[in-house]
């Protein structure tokens, strides 16, 4: 069970680390310092007060705005047509 430090949650929140402290106690979690570790389990409980339950929702974001190419259609072409080929035409010299 891998374990994360409160200091890095907080750091991972954007959070102050007294801030977290006194959300982590008031939730009920007994915590000493900012050195204490959290298990999987708690981390993903506060979060979740925090913040409130996430949803598997994709969330879509834009690197840098849309290149959008306009093409003229072009008009349809009617198919060629099979040439019927007659008797060659000699021309005298």
């Amino acid at each position: 069970m891998v374990k994360i430090r409160i200091y890095e949650l907080a750091r991972e929140l954007n959070m102050n680390n007294k801030t977290l402290l006194e959300k982590l106690k008031s939730m009920g979690i007994s915590v000493g310092n900012h050195m204490s570790s959290l298990d999987n389990q708690t981390v993903a409980m506060v979060k979740a007060n925090l913040f409130g339950t996430k949803t598997d929702a994709v969330e879509i974001t834009r690197v840098k705005p849309t290149v959008i190419r306009r093409r003229k259609k072009s008009a349809k072409k009617e198919p060629v047509s099979a040439i019927e080929i007659t008797e060659p035409v000699l021309h005298p010299e």
